[in-house]
């Protein structure tokens, strides 16, 4: 199962690598359950903060959350397409 959180990574540096970090944790749980769910982040960004978006992504993915941004929204489709039941 995929749950799909939209996020706004606008604010401070700070404020946005806390968040990023309560969603990591947030989302390792929900992978760690019995019945495992993904969490999948669709975040957008401060278009003149770009190094806010990859330390975004990395603390993301290191505690197994999906990150997508507008960017990349046709994977988000496609692996909805794949893994819904």
């Amino acid at each position: 199962m995929n749950v799909i959180e939209p996020v706004s990574f606008e604010g401070t540096k700070k404020n946005n690598i806390d968040r990023a970090c309560q969603l990591a944790v947030e989302g390792h749980d929900l992978v760690s359950r019995p019945d495992p769910v993904q969490l999948n982040v669709l975040g957008s960004f401060d278009p003149h903060q770009p190094e806010t978006l990859e330390h975004v992504r990395e603390v993301l993915l290191k505690y197994d959350v999906l990150f997508h941004s507008a960017k990349n929204m046709d994977e988000l489709v496609d692996l909805v397409a794949q893994t819904a039941h």
